[in-house]
């Protein structure tokens, strides 16, 4: 190889080594520093699930996990439910709404008051779910005035006013009843999306306990409920495709707190060799569980946990400090605020990303948004 073409290659193993050690120290600064501020702005909100709704109620905030903008800004609506047919009743909610390259917006429908989070799978396109004072479930149609009867042109036997659903899956696809321990299952028309109801189940969860109790869906098919037994409290997993059920795959010998975050629970009875408490959380359903790395005060108890489980929210019962928790890291929150912050509360709002709602002395709040770097 001649000289030049040594020097040239001499070059470019120089400009790979330091773009390499460059992309290096950046990748471990980033993930030393534990949290990044990715947005900062005044004012007090509160977070329902899937949005961020500001103190008085006029706007909510919709995390966006692509593009610049950290936030959109969804303003309240409210529509007049007197042409409905519901003389002086109204419906507000944050329209959040998207056109994708073809053209074609989709849009769903928040519900402003309560009770409606189990019926956001069916908020979306032009309609949305009107949640009467009886019980009665109407679907209403946004760009007109047309309202009827949620199940309408069901099959036989189906209350089409749907008074006693509870919730629906992620994607619309069941929804759900309960009347002691017999859980109804609901399959919607997989041809459109009128949620005219094609099939009916019944489920009986008596063989697992009694006195069954909702818990969540858990995706586009599963759902799962709690019952009593005379050794406490067992989780039970429902196929609604199937019909088919299962006591969930958490340790029988553990001992597990109460539902955090829908579909997780903190195990109670961890302990090392030596008999030190770990903290440690398990998937009610699946019974697969996380255990922290060391560093954490045997007083930690979690309230939160991220969607996919990777991460968990853990406050010290004596002295108050917050800590993001992973199998690899412990971080604690306190190090990366300003002075007089205090924490009011955590949300998970994506995997990795927390909103954390600060207070300072003088009572001012504020909103703070970090992506965990670990």
């Amino acid at each position: 190889m001649k000289k030049k073409e040594w020097m040239i290659l001499s070059l470019l193993l120089a400009v790979a080594l330091i773009l390499g050690g460059t992309v290096w120290f950046f990748a471990a600064r980033y993930r030393a520093q534990g949290l990044a501020l990715v947005d900062e702005r005044e004012g007090e909100y509160t977070f329902n699930g899937k949005i961020l709704v500001s103190s008085d109620g006029a706007h909510a905030l919709y995390y966006k996990a692509r593009g610049r903008e950290v936030y959109y800004s969804l303003s309240r609506k409210e529509r007049s439910l007197s042409p409905y047919g519901f003389e002086g009743k109204v419906f507000a909610y944050y329209e959040w709404s998207e056109t994708n390259e073809y053209l074609v917006t989709d849009s769903v429908y928040y519900a402003a008051d309560e009770g409606y989070e189990g019926f956001w799978p069916v908020c979306g396109h032009d309609k949305a779910v009107y949640l009467a004072e009886d019980g009665s479930k109407y679907r209403i149609h946004l760009d007109s005035e047309l309202s009827y009867p949620m199940f309408s042109d069901s099959i036989e036997g189906v209350d089409i006013y749907g008074k006693n659903i509870l919730a629906f899956s992620a994607n619309a696809s069941y929804a759900l009843s309960l009347s002691g321990n017999t859980v109804t299952v609901f399959h919607t028309d997989p041809m459109d999306d009128s949620l005219r109801i094609v099939d009916v189940k019944t489920v009986d969860l008596s063989q697992y306990g009694s006195d069954a109790v909702f818990g969540a869906f858990v995706g586009n098919k599963e759902a799962y409920f709690s019952v009593e037994t005379k050794d406490g409290e067992v989780f039970v997993a429902l196929d609604c495709e199937s019909g088919k059920t299962g006591r969930s795959l958490l340790s029988e010998d553990g001992e597990y707190g109460e539902a955090i975050s829908r579909v997780y629970a903190q195990r109670l009875d961890f302990e090392d060799e030596n008999g030190k408490k770990k903290i440690a959380w398990a998937n009610l359903i699946l019974g697969n569980e996380y255990l922290a790395p060391e560093g954490l005060p045997e007083d930690t108890v979690l309230f939160a946990v991220s969607g996919k489980g990777g991460y968990a929210l853990g406050k010290s019962e004596k002295s108050g400090e917050i800590y993001v928790i992973s199998e690899k890291r412990v971080f604690s929150l306190s190090s990366v605020l300003a002075e007089r912050k205090q924490v009011a509360s955590v949300d998970f709002i994506y995997e990795n990303m927390l909103a954390v709602h600060l207070k300072d002395g003088d009572g001012k709040h504020s909103l703070a948004t970090y992506k965990i770097c670990f």
